[in-house]
């Protein structure tokens, strides 16, 4: 008896969902890191991220994620071993003066 092929859109839903809860798992565990450092007097959180990772990338934009000041490929040219990463950080706003 041949087997019957779910509806591509239940496909599509459930791979959704499936990133969708990744995405979630991902802003909880980075919003409990960032909470240890700014109990921590932490001035920011930096990360590091292979440039062609556009999707983490795109997650860490969301998270308010910035290419940091100490990315090589802001103020330099890029070497070899410097194309392959950016450095990415959040900035705790409690510590900023008035």
């Amino acid at each position: 008896m041949p087997r019957c092929a779910a509806p591509s859109w239940i496909t599509l839903l459930s791979t959704n969902w499936f990133w969708f809860f990744l995405f979630l798992q991902g802003k909880f565990l980075m919003q409990v890191l960032e909470l240890v450092a700014w109990k921590n007097e932490m001035r920011k959180v930096m990360l590091t991220i292979q440039r062609g990772n556009t999707g983490a990338r795109s997650f860490y934009s969301q998270l308010s994620y910035i290419l940091d000041d100490t990315d090589p490929g802001v103020c330099e040219p890029l070497d070899e071993v410097q194309l392959f990463f950016y450095f990415l950080s959040t900035i705790n706003q409690s510590t900023l003066s008035c």
